[in-house]
């Protein structure tokens, strides 16, 4: 989907949702349609059989989304009433039998006042179709394979209602530090603890690779409760607890839209994320990140070495490490004796000094007592990456060299490079083209998305060293622009 404001926008967006459903589905057919500025995003469950029966089961709330990719899911929805519930459920089952259709499937819509209009038709069970099982109590998957075989609908539109409230949160592997790009790795945990009203569907598990060829959802957390305040508490409880490191992940983002006023209090459309103001990319704590990877590295060398990590004949020596989490560095300056550490952490020219006392570990449970307050942080390691729960945020935290490394050909002024692992859709450049800061240079492919890589500055392409369907890691260099002489 491409949504285009003015006439010059057209044929580029044209092209670029030609080439993801070519991709996607063999076809690169296009239709426009009106754009409809603040709606909700309704869908409609439907079931149908072969002998002409069609039902819905009413609607689930689907307007968290971003890059019209859906977030949170809900059922029902918190902003449909009884009325527009009958009116959306009828233009469904009318839609289905239109198409002749056999199987369980969704109807979309787009919902603005009192109006409503037709989306599209998934012909499939979605995502998000555990919420609907939950409040009426129906097993989709095996409806729909009755109805595969042949088995007329066990009831009629009559027969169904609905008791409670479901949401449904989706995890995904993704960098909130470089603009949500789809991520991969291997997840040294995937805790999502069990708990009254939760249920969890995920094909991964701790200790599994998160590959950059599918799309990047890792698991559903579905939280269900007699009513909305008691799923989103229950919600909110199992984000708080749950941890996923080994993969950078949308679980701080999750957590900040659970205990939002605008979520709760019902007020959803599809720019919720813009009006909400959540900061951008979710906070992390490095000072946190800093603290427990000092800590644990001093607990490791404390126990491999039998005298004192810096040790001097006359007082302790200070030594300095460097942590790394996005743009954003931590100077760590620290000494240690038995009594513990003294650690002073500064971020840009902001500087604090800490207490840190080291407790014991048990597994990845890191006990320490920081500024007089005992705690236990959860830690994993994944070689000079540290990863860190402390129940209340996440952060982790990337250990700087000493010595800076020669710089690759991918960091020279005018390199543009890939930003994820992904296949090559388009190249719009060639050698010898004079190109503007913000061109599109290559369009590239990750897990469903098309992300553009844009030129850096203005000047002459000197290389292009990819082209149309070949596939690239994050980091690879695309094309090499010579700048424009500032002379």
């Amino acid at each position: 989907m491409r949504r285009v404001d003015t006439a010059a926008g057209f044929a580029d967006a044209l092209a670029a949702a030609r080439r993801e459903a070519t991709n996607a589905f063999g076809r690169g057919d296009v239709l426009l349609e009106r754009y409809v500025g603040a709606p909700r995003h309704i869908e409609v469950q439907v079931l149908a059989d072969a002998l002409g029966n069609c039902v819905h089961l009413f609607e689930r709330e689907c307007s968290i989304q971003r890059r019209h990719q859906k977030i949170v899911e809900e059922a029902p929805s918190p902003g449909i009433d009884a009325a527009m519930r009958d009116r959306l459920g009828s233009a469904a089952v009318q839609v289905a039998k239109a198409a002749g259709y056999v199987g369980a499937g969704t109807v979309e819509f787009l919902v603005e006042g009192d109006h409503f209009y037709f989306l599209e038709m998934n012909t499939r069970l979605q995502v998000e179709h555990p919420v609907t099982e939950e409040i009426t109590g129906l097993d989709l998957v095996a409806l729909q394979i009755a109805v595969a075989r042949g088995e007329a609908l066990p009831f009629a539109q009559s027969d169904l209602s609905f008791a409670g409230h479901s949401i449904e949160v989706r995890l995904y592997a993704e960098d909130p530090l470089r603009d949500w790009m789809p991520a991969a790795g291997t997840l040294l945990r995937l805790d999502i603890p069990e708990g009254v009203g939760i249920r969890v569907d995920s094909g991964y598990r701790t200790g599994d690779a998160v590959p950059p060829n599918y799309d990047s959802m890792v698991a559903k957390i579905i939280a269900t409760g007699p009513d909305r305040a008691t799923a989103m508490r229950r919600l909110a409880a199992v984000l708080q607890r749950s941890w996923a490191p080994g993969i950078v992940n949308n679980l701080p983002l999750l957590r900040q839209i659970s205990r939002h006023p605008l979520w709760e209090s019902g007020a959803l459309d599809t720019h919720f994320l813009a009006r909400a103001e959540l900061p951008q990319p979710p906070p992390l704590n490095l000072v946190q990140g800093a603290i427990a990877a000092t800590v644990l590295g001093w607990s490791e060398r404390r126990d491999a070495y039998p005298a004192p990590t810096g040790w001097r004949l006359y007082g302790r020596a200070e030594q300095t490490d460097s942590w790394r989490c996005g743009d954003q560095v931590a100077k760590v300056t620290w000494s240690g004796d038995h009594t513990g550490l003294s650690i002073v952490v500064q971020i840009g020219e902001e500087s604090a000094q800490h207490k840190a006392v080291f407790r014991g570990r048990a597994g990845d449970a890191l006990e320490l007592e920081v500024d007089g307050i005992v705690a236990t942080w959860r830690v994993a390691q994944d070689g000079d990456r540290i990863y860190v729960h402390t129940g209340l945020g996440e952060a982790f935290v990337q250990l700087e060299p000493r010595f800076p490394l020669p710089a690759g050909a991918a960091e020279e002024p005018g390199a543009a490079v890939a930003p994820t692992v992904g296949t090559v859709m388009a190249v719009h450049v060639s050698v010898g083209d004079e190109v503007e800061a913000g061109q599109r240079l290559v369009a590239i492919e990750a897990m469903k998305m098309e992300h553009a890589v844009l030129a850096g500055e203005a000047g002459t392409v000197a290389e292009v060293r990819v082209e149309a369907g070949d596939t690239v890691d994050e980091g690879d260099l695309l094309v090499r622009i010579e700048p424009v002489d500032q002379d």
